[in-house]
């Protein structure tokens, strides 16, 4: 009697441990395809995108959109890197198929000169100079050098909008209009010319709320597109994309290595799950 029942406690443990096998086997199977072929998680390792993803960044791609449709302009991607397929970029969809494409810089001009953004930052600290205190003590914090804070530049034509990027704690902007700085540059208002960088499409330019500050690159142009630079604009080649980071000036992106292929294309950034003060859906 004693026999039977440890040979049928024995079985039943055996049953057991098989059942949650197989619903182990199965839950892998399930997670392997659901990361293969609907979705998975990435994180950001670079400030590429700064002020929509931030370094660390927790965000969730799904894979299913374009098996139905193609990507879209504005659309946020994850892709195999063209020119080193081993690693991962992740930009924002610009240049559509067909799309005629070219970008101006922005540009200061005080009193009829140039003025470079590096020019305008540092009259901008030295007339503000308790936040230039704060600006270098948290330089001096930070660690990683992706970590490292940053100061962006975007022109509108009521003037400037100066950013403090603080990684993992969001952009600071600050408005800073014509009469600004004409004050910090010791002349009159009507002597400040913005001209805001635009990315024009097919001769419109497009409205990017998003990006971190203006292009400091033409293209064609000074763009190291060199196959394009003699031409007065870009045509996006069928079945490829123009694909540029929010972060204008800081972005290995489609203005330095050319087309990205749809094929390339892994999937689609939609939603930010980490940190979550700043879960939400990316746009």
């Amino acid at each position: 009697m004693a026999s039977s029942l440890s040979n049928r406690h024995a079985g039943s443990w055996l049953r057991r441990l098989r059942e949650q096998g197989l619903v182990f086997a199965i839950a892998l199977v399930l997670a392997v395809a659901v990361r293969a072929f609907i979705g998975e998680p990435r994180f950001i390792p670079t400030g590429s995108m700064i002020p929509t993803l931030l370094v660390d960044d927790r965000l969730m791609i799904e894979k299913v959109s374009y098996d139905l449709r193609d990507p879209r302009r504005g659309d946020v991607v994850v892709f195999r890197a063209p020119q080193d397929p081993g690693q991962d970029y992740i930009k924002r969809v610009v240049g559509l198929p067909g799309d005629r494409l070219r970008i101006s810089a922005g540009r200061l001009v005080i009193a009829g000169v140039d003025l470079t953004r590096e020019q305008l930052l540092t009259r901008y600290f030295e007339a503000n100079p308790a936040l230039a205190q704060l600006f270098d003590a948290q330089v001096a914090a930070e660690v990683r050098e992706n970590y490292q804070p940053t100061v962006l530049v975007r022109y509108t034509l009521q003037g400037a909008v100066i950013s403090l990027n603080y990684p993992n704690r969001g952009v600071v902007p600050r408005q800073v209009p014509r009469e600004e700085i004409a004050i910090l540059m010791g002349v009159l208002p009507e002597q400040v010319v913005v001209q805001p960088g635009r990315v024009y499409v097919n001769d419109q330019p497009l409205t990017e709320p998003y990006t971190a500050e203006d292009p400091e690159y033409t293209c064609p142009g000074e763009c190291p597109l060199r196959a394009h630079t003699w031409a007065q604009e870009l045509v996006v080649p069928q079945g490829q994309y123009f694909v540029m980071g929010d972060n204008r000036n800081n972005s290995k992106d489609s203005h330095e290595w050319g087309f990205l292929p749809k094929a390339n294309i892994i999937g689609r950034a939609f939603i930010r799950f980490w940190p979550l003060h700043r879960l939400g859906f990316i746009r």
